[in-house]
């Protein structure tokens, strides 16, 4: 480059001598000529001859410099062709400052500069004229002290000088210094990419304030929040949450997994019915079960006079969203609007003895149960409360009162309906005669769960009676079939209900009697 710099420079002056010296080797030649004849060789070497030979390696000299320079010429032409076909604008100035080439691109770049932007202007001149022509909207006031510190960091910037342009257009300038002391710039449009960053940094900021939204209107909610990912570890929660669960409080950063979440929280008080570690590890895993099969809607208690109402549904990542609803007061109120209940039917129990109770157990009876039933069932569905039924029925009874005699059929079905009515236990719990030897028992806010447990302490409770019944195929004692059924979204009347318990106590006959079977209902 430098080779070429200096060859370029002495092109003017090159071309200048070599007619000069054509024009003087042939003045002494045609001299020489007209004095060739008779000379003798000492003549030969005198003083004119001297300068014919002198003008005649001039012009060999001359020419042989002008071959060379043309050789130059032709081997820069393709470099500058392929500089200036660069989509950048390229700038070379040497040690002093002064600009010794430039490309195409960089002289449409700097059009309107004129001379301060071609080959022999200095960085100083072409740093005014760039300020002059109002190139340069951040030096606006601060001219000379914009000059004096580009300046000084002439050749400095190679990591990049990102510039805005009068027309918004964005310019990136890098200076690179040659080991010669000169500088090499290059100019790149970096518009496009601006606008592309700008456009990513915009969509960033929205991304992030509607997160900063969703979050505040989920803290904001009435409802306890909680987010999990698909590895089942909480991401996310809310206030009511915490106020809820203060527990959670401390382990809501570290991203427990909700199994950590729920051992942590039994093992500090958890659920007020929990009393022994079998207890504990039972509930646990029924709760995970739940996790992994969730149900429309589930009401648990987590402490003495607190309830919640839970919500969870699985996205579509494997992650899951719960919402918990107090419903402390609803409860409340419910097993307020019980205890006047039981109150109200302990005062009317006399009077409605004749049409409410079965007159040889001492049960409620067929239309006391329709009743109820029916008003169980409204109650359910406009609270979105769980309600299950038991339909018992004594094994071959009929048998039984064939070998015993109806007097004794009458004890047997007494002594049944006490074991029901203890097995039952809650006073909003109904036993009930239905006629025969068939019984239901009426299982207000329980789910199927703890309808089967029901079910299965009257079985066994029956077994330990040990009522002796010698025509039955089934075992030496009386034995019961039970069929249960759950009302998970309820109908305005209890039809359904009791059609499916009365098919499950269907399907326990037809399978060997003496047992459980579970029904359910939409």
């Amino acid at each position: 480059m430098t080779r070429h710099r200096t060859v370029a420079a002495s092109r003017p002056l090159l071309r200048a001598l070599v007619p000069t010296a054509i024009g003087l080797a042939g003045a002494d030649l045609l001299l020489v000529m007209g004095h060739w004849q008779g000379l003798s060789l000492p003549t030969w070497f005198d003083e004119r001859h001297f300068s014919v030979a002198v003008s005649v390696m001039l012009l060999a000299i001359v020419l042989v410099l002008a071959r060379a320079l043309d050789r130059s010429e032709s081997l820069a032409r393709p470099q500058q062709k392929v500089l200036d076909a660069i989509e950048a604008g390229l700038v070379l100035f040497d040690a002093d400052g002064r600009i010794v080439f430039c490309n195409r691109h960089f002289l449409r770049l700097y059009v309107d500069l004129g001379p301060a932007a071609l080959p022999g202007a200095t960085y100083k001149q072409l740093l005014h004229a760039v300020v002059a022509n109002g190139m340069v909207p951040d030096a606006a006031g601060q001219e000379q002290a914009w000059i004096a510190r580009r300046l000084a960091d002439f050749g400095r910037t190679d990591t990049g000088l990102m510039r805005r342009m009068p027309d918004g257009k964005w310019r990136r300038i890098s200076e690179l210094r040659l080991p010669d002391g000169g500088v090499l710039a290059h100019i790149v449009d970096v518009s496009e990419l601006v606008a592309k960053e700008e456009a990513v940094e915009a969509a960033s900021r929205d991304a992030e304030q509607a997160r900063e939204r969703l979050a505040a209107a989920i803290d904001a909610l009435p409802a306890g929040f909680e987010l999990y990912d698909a590895e089942d570890r909480l991401m996310m929660v809310n206030r009511m949450n915490l106020e809820m669960y203060p527990l959670l409080a401390e382990l809501a950063d570290q991203q427990p997994t909700f199994e950590q979440v729920v051992r942590t929280n039994a093992a500090r008080g958890g659920p007020p019915f929990l009393r022994t570690p079998e207890e504990l590890n039972a509930w646990i895993e029924r709760r995970l079960n739940e996790r992994r099969n969730p149900s429309e809607v589930a009401v648990h208690q987590i402490a003495k006079d607190r309830w919640v109402r839970l919500y969870e549904r699985r996205m579509r990542d494997g992650g899951m969203v719960a919402i918990r609803l107090d419903v402390s007061e609803l409860m409340q109120h419910e097993q307020e609007l019980s205890l006047l209940n039981g109150r109200l039917a302990h005062l009317n129990q006399e009077l409605s003895v004749q049409s409410q109770t079965d007159a040889l157990t001492g049960l409620a009876n067929r239309r006391a149960f329709d009743q109820r039933l029916a008003a169980e069932v409204s109650r359910a569905a406009r609270h979105l409360m769980p309600l299950a039924l038991l339909v018992v029925d004594i094994d071959h009874f009929k048998a039984y009162n064939d070998h015993y005699g109806h007097p004794t059929g009458d004890a047997c079905l007494r002594q049944v309906a006490t074991v029901l009515r203890e097995c039952a236990g809650r006073p909003i719990d109904l036993v009930a005669r239905l006629g025969g030897e068939e019984f239901a028992v009426l299982l207000p806010h329980q789910g199927s769960a703890h309808a089967l447990q029901v079910a299965e302490r009257c079985l066994r409770a029956i077994d330990v009676a040990a009522i002796p019944h010698a025509g039955s195929p089934v075992a030496p004692h009386l034995t019961v079939s039970i069929g249960v059924a759950q009302s998970i979204k309820p109908a305005p009347d209890g039809a359904a209900l009791l059609a499916a318990a009365d098919a499950a106590l269907y399907l326990a006959k037809r399978q060997g009697r003496r047992r459980v079977v579970l029904g359910v209902t939409e």
